[in-house]
């Protein structure tokens, strides 16, 4: 036994470490401790986190900063700003050097020039004070499926600026809603541009997806006695969410494309039919907009047809203020945008009043990476993705949210990716130089290990990754103090002091 263990021992002065912090032996790439690493064991050291404790809000104490906002008188003199909110201390220039005194994170801007969000504040006071309607698109991965984050901040908005609904419904939700009330006839296909269910073509829109209630059959196999096919969607107000203006909505539209055969709508509030009507058969995107008097308890929209459009949503808005949308993408590195029908998606954006645009990207490509060189490329990649945005919609702001600290075994102990710090300096760098703001997560949660003591307050997952329900709250909180801390530098600097008017 001691002889066995001496020559194991001996083996781990031939093992070296890769740029991952993995120890490996021989080119064979046996998983091995190296002296050092066995030699010198150290427990990992779990981050602080009392200031992201401290800056974290609950929602009564966020909906009072909110009201102060609305109700504080700005001086037009940043200078001599007094900074006394609550929770909310705003610091006279955006230097990117950490969390401010209270514990925010501020976001980063391009050339360190806060005034690129001046148009956007401009606009969403002018959404309001206009009754006009301006959309936030929230894109990302798993860490916002089922309005995750989404919900948050778009309560917090509609509360600033005005506005209801949940925003965008796909046809055929995969995971569970909790702003919007949706069943569906079980004849729908769900297709998406970042994963299973590839179309023959690129037309999936600006939500990255569609639905079908057909097959697509060639036009010559269509003929007189080709059955007509019936599918529908049921739509309402969510009793699940805690937010009111999610509940309420006025005005559902529905987008489709790719429509070259007659295909009735009808449109039920509860039993009256208020909707008799067809798509318009040319094959371009259209919205079809159903307007209501009230929020409904279950609206029916039934489509009938022998070849179905691709339906690629539903919106649930308010007529006017703010509408957000949650598209959530599992799985996705945020790097599907240029494979998406520029057409469609420009049309989309503009037709929506698309004016700030979320991506909230790369925790699905961290446990991937090989090495730097692997994670530069990704980052260079994803900046081609805002560069596509930016051409689509060149009206809108843009803010790139980083992914949080994401933590992996590593000789028996959970710890932060060795490339995690590098590969969000890649990301971050990618987003500055394409023209986009960045708000760095992981940082906000407390940098290196912090996952581990997010863990151990319960509020992460045991999957390292992601936000429990307590924690998807205190980083919303954080995410929307960053947004609050821009508004207030607007408002302060009065970039648009009469921009309502």
């Amino acid at each position: 036994m001691l002889a066995v263990g001496a020559a194991l021992f001996g083996l781990t002065f031939l093992a070296s470490e890769n740029e991952r912090g993995e120890s490996y032996l021989g080119s064979t790439v046996i998983k091995y401790p190296t002296a050092a690493s066995f030699l010198e064991y150290a427990q990992v050291e779990t981050a602080n986190i009392d200031s992201v404790e401290n800056a974290a809000m609950d929602e009564d104490e966020m909906d009072s900063l909110l009201m102060d906002m609305k109700n504080i008188q700005y001086d037009t003199a940043f200078n001599k700003q007094d900074t006394s909110l609550k929770g909310l201390q705003v610091p006279k220039s955006n230097e990117e050097l950490g969390l401010t005194a209270d514990g925010v994170m501020p976001i980063a801007f391009p050339n360190k020039d806060r005034s690129i969000f001046i148009p956007l504040f401009q606009k969403l006071e002018a959404a309001d004070a206009q009754k006009k309607p301006i959309r936030i698109v929230h894109y990302g991965d798993s860490q916002i499926e089922g309005d995750r984050i989404t919900a948050y901040v778009r309560d917090k908005f509609q509360k600033l600026f005005g506005g209801n609904g949940p925003g965008f419904v796909p046809l055929m939700p995969k995971y569970s809603q909790i702003s919007v009330a949706i069943e569906h006839s079980d004849n729908w296909t769900r297709h998406t541009v970042f994963g299973p269910g590839k179309r023959p073509h690129n037309r999936y829109g600006a939500f990255a997806s569609l639905s079908r209630f057909t097959k697509e059959l060639p036009d010559s196999m269509i003929t007189d006695s080709t059955p007509v096919v019936t599918a529908w969607v049921e739509v309402g107000g969510s009793k699940k969410t805690r937010y009111a203006n999610i509940r309420a909505f006025n005005k559902v539209q529905v987008h489709y494309g790719n429509c070259n055969y007659p295909t009735a709508i009808k449109v039920y509030n509860g039993e009256e039919l208020i909707v008799n009507d067809s798509l318009r058969t040319d094959g371009a995107y259209h919205p079809y907009t159903i307007q209501l008097g009230a929020t409904p308890s279950n609206l029916k929209i039934e489509f009938s047809g022998i070849q179905s459009p691709d339906f690629y949503g539903l919106t649930c808005d308010g007529n006017y203020g703010v509408n957000m949308d949650n598209v959530a993408m599992r799985g996705s590195g945020g790097t599907i945008f240029g494979k998406i029908n520029f057409t469609e998606l420009d049309l989309m954006l503009d037709g929506l009043h698309t004016e700030f645009i979320i991506m909230q990207y790369g925790g699905n490509l961290m446990p991937y990476l090989k090495d730097e060189a692997h994670a530069k490329s990704s980052a260079s990649w994803f900046k081609s993705q805002i560069y596509k945005l930016k051409q689509a919609r060149p009206t809108a702001q843009i803010l790139v949210i980083g992914p949080s600290d994401m933590a992996t075994s590593i000789e028996g102990e959970y710890q932060t990716y060795p490339l995690m710090e590098y590969f969000i300096e890649q990301w971050k760098g990618a987003a500055l130089e394409a023209g986009a703001a960045y708000w760095d997560m992981y940082r906000a949660m407390g940098g290196e290990n912090s996952m581990i003591s997010w863990v151990e307050k319960e509020w992460a997952a045991e999957d390292y990754t992601h936000f429990s329900p307590a924690g998807m709250n205190a980083i919303s909180s954080l995410l929307m103090k960053a947004l609050l801390l821009e508004y207030q530098y607007y408002k302060t600097n009065q970039g648009g002091q009469n921009a309502a008017q």
